[in-house]
């Protein structure tokens, strides 16, 4: 098992640079300065990457290659038909 799971999900949200304690911003260019960083035995951020992934206990860096779920943003007013995964 890679540790990856079906619940894990990209969700737009960086770190401006692979420091480990570096500040984060939305892909839109907005600033974040919610926290939720998991904190178990891999207490995090604690990698030297740029992109950030949603778990069940919280944020977590990761490389940007990895591939997981994602979530979009959208316009306020637009509706969306939800599609099956793969489709």
């Amino acid at each position: 098992m890679d540790g990856r799971s079906e619940e894990d999900y990209w969700f737009a949200l960086k770190k401006e640079s692979a420091k480990i304690d570096s500040d984060t911003y939305w892909l839109d260019g907005n600033p974040s300065t919610y926290r939720w960083w998991c904190c178990d035995k891999f207490c995090e951020p604690n990698e030297e990457v740029e992109c950030v992934r949603y778990t069940h206990c919280g944020f977590r860096d990761r490389k940007c290659s990895e591939k997981y779920q994602y979530t979009c943003k959208m316009a306020a007013g637009i509706i969306s038909t939800p599609r099956a995964l793969g489709s």
